[in-house]
Formats: C-alpha cells, structure tokens, sequence
C-alpha cells in the first residue's frame, strides 16, 4: 500500500467510525487494552493487540490506536492523532519499510473490520474490461458510496459506475463480435443491434443456405460470425 492509499484510508476510517460503541448483543465485547509503557515497542505494540482489529468499535479505540503509532514514530499530536498520521503517510512510508508494513496491514484489517461493524461494505461491481479480473468495487463513505469505481488489481478509475458500465459493455460487445464457440444462440433483434449491417431477410437468407446454424434458441453466434468473417474476406479479395 502507498502513502496516497493509506491516507485515503485512514480519512474512510475518520469518517465512517462509529462515535459510540455499537450495540453489544450484535459484537463480542471489545477486550481491555494493555500497555508496558506510554510509547511501547513495535513487538509490544503488536501483543497488546491480540484480538485486533476486534477491539476497535469506536473512534475512540480508533484515535488510541492511532496515538500508539504516532508515539512508535515520534509524532506529536494535539487533539486527532489520526489526522497526524494521514498527514503523515509520505514521510513515513520512506522510513522503516518493516513498519510501514505493518501499519498499512493494520490499515487495511481495520477498514474491513469497521466497514462490516458500521454497516458500510465496499461494493463489488464486477469485472474489469482493462485488466480482465472481477476486482472493480466502489469504497464505502459516510454518505454512501464513493463516486469512482476502481479496480483493486490494476487500480483503473472510472468518474462514475455508469462510466465503468459503458466500459465493461463495450468490451462485452469486442468479444460478442469475435466469439466462436457454438452454441451461443442469439434472437434476430440481438444480432442486428451486435452486427448493424445484418438485417432479418439477410439471416432467413443465409439460414435458406445453410450459411448459418438456426434452431428454436435462435441463431448460433459463431457460425453467423464465421459467415460474416467469410463475406469480408471475399470482399478484400476482389479488390
């Protein structure tokens, strides 16, 4: 994870933190934390985090964590020591690589976890027409879900998810053009609309001829675009 992620982050957590701790007969208790010292070492910082995330319900738990980071890195703070921390995130992220690890691990264990305890959980949209994974999701805010859809794996960024939709139809519309595996059957309509200069006399004909595979599914994709592949073909030939 990047300081740019990280900051992103940690402003979601800001926002979407429960104020109070959420009904207790819906969660397990949050444990007593337990410190060694006021600024503990990154092993000790770990240790007394042994039901982490779970112990972190409310932005008070959120801001104690926040504080542990800020003194294992010598930040001071005076009122939000998770805001110091996001503001934070460039310089930190060039200091101790093991560190920052770990706390971007936390960040992100975190996030799961009060996404889940506040009722906010990211939006799986589906695949990416860039990267071809089913990884494009949309974070959760305050106020609903974030405006740009991104995909996880490549980190593609649409302005909105009807942008992303366009996107995805159009490559649905690249692979439809160029399938062929048999049967995929498809309605006249569908045909037309997929391939414009088809038209319904001009299938009938081609299925007249046996040019095509038709049954009571409708028309075989592949072998109306074999027959399409066939006509260009023969076109750039007697040129």
């Amino acid at each position: 994870m990047n300081a740019k992620t990280a900051t992103q982050h940690l402003i979601t957590l800001r926002t979407i933190t429960p104020t109070t701790t959420p009904d207790t007969h819906l969660h397990s208790p949050a444990p007593t934390r337990t410190h060694t010292r006021a600024t503990p070492t990154l092993d000790q910082h770990l240790h007394a985090h042994q039901n982490f995330p779970h112990n972190i319900r409310a932005l008070a738990d959120l801001n104690a964590w926040a504080a542990e980071w800020c003194a294992q890195y010598g930040l001071t703070h005076h009122t939000d020591p998770l805001i110091r921390l996001a503001h934070e995130t460039p310089v930190l992220e060039e200091r101790d690589p093991h560190m920052w690890d770990t706390l971007t691990r936390e960040i992100t264990r975190i996030l799961a976890h009060i996404t889940h305890l506040a009722g906010y959980t990211p939006r799986h949209l589906g695949p990416c027409p860039i990267c071809k994974t089913r990884n494009v999701t949309q974070n959760p805010t305050k106020n609903g879900y974030a405006a740009k859809p991104v995909c996880e794996n490549c980190k593609t960024t649409w302005q909105t998810a009807s942008h992303w939709k366009q996107s995805l139809t159009a490559l649905e519309l690249r692979a439809l053009k160029t399938w062929n595996t048999p049967g995929l059957y498809l309605k006249c309509q569908e045909l037309t609309r997929l391939h414009p200069q088809l038209s319904a006399p001009l299938l009938a004909k081609w299925k007249q001829r046996d040019h095509i595979i038709k049954t009571e599914h409708g028309y075989d994709l592949a072998s109306v675009n074999a027959r399409i592949a066939r006509e260009h073909n023969k076109k750039y030939d007697e040129r």
